[in-house]
């Protein structure tokens, strides 16, 4: 019984990344964001401050399980939703999706840096926001479309779904993903079936288009090797790529051999050895959500080879389920101890140790059996992670709790329930999160969501992609 649930969600997961499911239609959707939005919030400037021992309260009639403590002290937390989405709405024959599905990138000037796409092919929107906490502003810094020379009535990609990392230097590097199957009626459209690379310097704004480094796929997922700016990045259609944009140069693109199957939706980076982790998976299972007990191997690229291999060790079975599933949410760096803190799909929480060869089980990110989660950020001192699960627009069923979690004592503390305030105060439903990242003093987390302006639902909360800033009090770290 339980395994059908899983696979019900998992349906649920795919099928609301191409359909619009709030609502029936675009007017009823701007009449309910335009009343929701009682501060008219989306046409301001600057931020709401905020903070209130409501944040602290278990939402009323919450159903989860009660592994968890409540901080003690609230946050003071900035909100302001992503600004510049144009069109707001869409006509009916071409309805997208606003949303955020890749990671938020901390900038050497201390700024925060976020994709948004409407999950368009047609005349698909991409822009790149930056984020100044001190400030408390934000501004557009790349429309991509712009920067690629798309036109009106172009069938194109319509979101950054990887990890935008930013060189030395202060360029920051992303590539594009049409966010689905390419179908013979894109084709037919002129649609050209490769992701768009562009590269932004964060210090001196120099925006460039690099073209398509390998044509025959786009990237649901991607990382850049800061020190050698060599990009890696896995397709939608199961191609590998492997480009150093500091070269221009393609050192990898195709198919992953010797029967691998490159899981999609990780790229864990070694920057100490320069080498690129995911699962294997199946080729019927590049875009399932489905859990079960088949072994999931780690893969490696190693740049030093070019090539390939299947490492000896296995994702964990998840201790409430005793199912598998893939690598997808990973530290960006490794502790003192020579490990990555990982997660699956489930939330299953572990530990994989590169040079080993070795995974350690350490338990679930939330409930008894895990709730899928895609982002994580580590404290300085790799005492604490910081995540909000269940990223599909669905975290406000639990009150979208922002947890950290220690990993000396395996406590999981929620530092604020953000939905049910921010629903309240102005009108806005803070659905889940596939970005989020932490200051250098580890003060700061600033979250990049998924959300919507208008009344409760439990439906999947999107279009108004928002910055949360949640400042972390120093007695709660």
């Amino acid at each position: 019984m339980y395994r059908k649930r899983l696979l019900a969600v998992a349906t649920t997961v795919v099928l609301v990344c191409a359909v619009h499911a709030a609502v029936a239609d675009e007017a009823t959707r701007r009449k309910d964001v335009e009343v929701g939005d009682t501060y008219n919030l989306r046409h301001a400037t600057g931020v709401v401050t905020d903070q209130s021992k409501d944040m602290l309260r278990i939402p009323e009639g919450y159903v989860g399980g009660g592994d968890f403590t409540v901080a003690k002290t609230p946050p003071v937390v900035d909100f302001a939703p992503i600004r510049g989405l144009i069109p707001e709405f869409f006509p009916e024959d071409n309805v997208g999706l606003w949303s955020q599905w890749g990671e938020v990138t901390k900038g050497p000037n201390g700024r925060f840096y976020m994709a948004t796409g409407d999950h368009r092919c047609k005349d698909g929107h991409i822009i790149i926001t930056e984020y100044d906490p001190a400030a408390k502003e934000q501004r557009i810094v790349v429309d991509v479309g712009k920067v690629c020379g798309w036109k009106p009535g172009e069938y194109v990609d319509g979101k950054i779904h990887g990890r935008m990392d930013i060189l030395p230097d202060g360029t920051l590097v992303a590539a594009t993903w049409l966010g689905r199957d390419v179908t013979q009626d894109d084709l037919d459209h002129g649609y050209v079936n490769g992701g768009r690379l562009i590269t932004y310097n964060v210090n001196t704004g120099r925006t460039v288009f690099h073209g398509i480094p390998f044509v025959g796929d786009s990237w649901p997922y991607h990382s850049i090797d800061t020190q050698t700016g060599l990009m890696v990045a896995v397709g939608n259609d199961r191609c590998f790529m492997a480009y150093n944009v500091l070269e221009d140069k393609l050192h990898y693109g195709g198919r992953v051999p010797s029967g691998m199957v490159w899981n999609p939706r990780a790229m864990l980076l070694d920057e100490r050895t320069g080498r690129a982790y995911s699962t294997d998976t199946e080729p019927d299972k590049v875009h399932s959500f489905q859990f079960d007990t088949s072994d999931h191997h780690f893969v490696e690229y190693n740049p030093a080879t070019n090539g390939f291999r299947k490492l000896d060790c296995i994702i964990p079975l998840n201790p409430g389920t005793g199912l598998a599933s893939n690598l997808r949410a990973y530290t960006m760096r490794r502790t003192p101890d020579d490990f990555f803190w990982c997660m699956d799909y489930q939330g299953t929480m572990f530990k994989f140790y590169p040079e080993q060869e070795r995974t350690e089980l350490v338990g679930v990110n939330w409930e008894k059996d895990g709730v899928y989660t895609s982002s994580m950020a580590m404290s300085a001192d790799c005492r604490f992670i910081y995540y909000v699960f269940s990223d599909h627009g669905h975290a406000h069923r639990w009150g979208t709790p922002v947890v950290q979690y220690n990993t000396e004592t395996g406590e999981r503390k929620v530092i604020a329930f953000l939905a049910p305030y921010y629903h309240k105060k102005y009108g806005y439903i803070a659905g889940g999160t596939f970005g989020l990242e932490l200051s250098a003093d580890d003060s700061l987390l600033v979250i990049h969501m998924n959300g919507m302006f208008g009344p409760w639902s439990d439906k999947s909360a999107y279009n108004n992609c928002g910055i949360f800033a949640v400042h972390i009090p120093e007695s709660e770290r």
